[in-house]
């Protein structure tokens, strides 16, 4: 097995015995399910590695790319990492006095952290368990806007595809829901199996929602 890593479009290459497998450097935490235990063949350096070294190495990257593409003061983006749709149930609108369901409709459906505040309160993080847990286990990633639109062109030019890591979520659906069918885009709501742990975008909340929003939120 071969790891390629294309630093001019942040995504990891995946050369299968079943064919090539294309990961945003957002996901790259599902590299462990797709590598496992094995060592492979890590390029540019062309050394045997082990998984945990290829992500050291793309957290290292990403970190670069983030600081570059920062800008200051700009707005934080929510979007779900899921491919299907993410529905939030329950969410009391404080414009509006009802409550409502907070929808994604797949992952650059994004929303700003000032339109959720406005919506539904300064403590939407803390005070919504659905949202905190799906932050927490990276159903849910908070992005700068320049990091979030970068993502979404590459995504629009390409470079990746969200089917990479689709069957990945079938099969969690499979085993968290019974008897719901996983490839009916109605019913690809997620929402329950994600507050029950894992997921894409896990490190990243953890360094940037429980390190960076503290200091917005203050």
């Amino acid at each position: 097995m071969i790891v390629l890593l294309d630093l001019a479009r942040a995504v990891i290459k995946v050369y299968t015995e079943k064919g090539i497998r294309t990961l945003a450097f957002e996901s790259s935490e599902l590299l462990k399910s797709i590598i496992g235990n094995n060592k492979v063949l890590y390029v540019t350096n062309g050394i045997p590695a082990t998984v945990d070294e290829i992500l050291a190495t793309i957290e290292s990257i990403k970190k670069q790319r983030s600081q570059q593409l920062r800008k200051e003061g700009e707005p934080l983006y929510l979007r779900s990492t899921s491919p299907g749709v993410l529905n939030i149930p329950g969410l009391f609108n404080q414009l509006t006095k009802q409550k409502e369901d907070l929808v994604f409709k797949g992952p650059f459906d994004g929303r700003t952290v000032s339109e959720l505040y406005q919506n539904y309160g300064k403590n939407v993080f803390q005070n919504n368990r659905s949202i905190a847990v799906l932050v927490k286990t990276g159903k849910l990633q908070l992005l700068p806007e320049s990091e979030f639109f970068d993502m979404k062109q590459r995504f629009e030019n390409g470079d990746f595809t969200i089917e990479a890591d689709v069957e990945h979520f079938r099969k969690k659906m499979t085993l968290l829901a019974p008897g719901v069918d996983p490839k009916d885009p109605i019913n690809f709501d997620i929402t329950k199996s994600v507050l029950r742990g894992g997921g894409t975008g896990r490190q990243d909340n953890e360094s940037g929602f429980i390190g960076g929003l503290e200091d917005l939120l203050l």
